[in-house]
């Protein structure tokens, strides 16, 4: 299983030191690895120096939940997005944040089905489990139409601080339950 540890700087004079010694601590602790990526929501200094190659990816979205309440959010949501929340309830999804068994193994289904699709390593059922007894930081939540989950999303958190969407998987024969824009939705809320 592939690590993915998180770090938080802080601003200030020492932030370049602090960057500039995780760089050379990855290339010195990563000899093994074919690739070491680095994702930072903004650029960060010393990662080029120590011969990083840096690409802008797709953006991070902040919200700041703790001054709206739910009509408010919902409202902002693209026109779009409100409607595929809707259909998926009109169509009865349900999102659950717990889950047995048999909703693993269908959970895994949807795993397969993505990581067969981006070429990505398949995810053992030990695998998940251990990534879902972290939940002091992990949260799931499942969607399930036709009596079986269709999706999951993985919320990875700090207590009364920053969530980060972090996992997200369905399958492709379902999504005209619009599972994906639901659970985001009832994560957030």
């Amino acid at each position: 299983m592939s690590h993915r540890p998180q770090l938080a700087l802080t601003l200030g004079d020492e932030r370049l030191a602090t960057v500039e010694a995780l760089a050379q601590g990855l290339l010195q602790e990563g000899k093994a690895c074919r690739l070491i990526t680095v994702f930072t929501w903004e650029p960060l200094e010393g990662f080029s120096a120590a011969g990083f190659k840096t690409t802008k990816a797709g953006e991070t979205v902040l919200l700041r939940l703790s001054v709206a309440n739910d009509a408010d959010i919902f409202k902002k949501l693209s026109a779009t997005k409100r409607n595929c929340i809707r259909q998926a309830e009109r169509k009865g999804v349900q999102i659950k944040d717990t889950y047995d068994s048999q909703e693993i193994d269908e959970l895994l289904d949807a795993f397969d089905e993505i990581h067969h699709k981006h070429r990505l390593p398949l995810r053992s059922r030990a695998d998940l489990e251990a990534l879902l007894k972290l939940d002091r930081n992990r949260k799931l939540f499942i969607a399930k139409a036709e009596d079986r989950v269709i999706a999951g999303t993985i919320i990875r958190f700090a207590r009364r601080g920053l969530a980060e969407y972090s996992e997200n998987v369905s399958l492709e024969r379902m999504r005209h339950y619009h599972p994906n824009e639901v659970l985001l939705w009832h994560a957030i809320r």
